[in-house]
């Protein structure tokens, strides 16, 4: 396990706390699993790094998607 965390959310209370484990494969792809701590609800998320510009990001829960990035940056 690389990444231990607990988010409170917007609310800041412990119904909508999530607890998330995620492991680095390798460094271009990392996977996690998140718990709601005061229901059954949980999500499975994989984020790819293609290049170093570019993050391909899905999620599987409740709400499934998956997300593109494209990072620009300014020196």
């Amino acid at each position: 396990i690389d990444v231990i965390d607990v988010n409170t959310g917007a609310e800041g209370g412990l119904e909508s706390a999530v607890v998330t484990v995620g492991k680095y494969l390798t460094p271009e792809l990392y996977l996690s699993y998140g718990r709601s701590v005061a229901s059954s609800i949980s999500q499975l998320q994989l984020r790819y790094s293609p290049s170093k510009r570019v993050d391909i990001e899905s999620h599987l829960g409740e709400v499934s998607g998956a997300d593109l990035y494209y990072k620009i940056e300014f020196d």
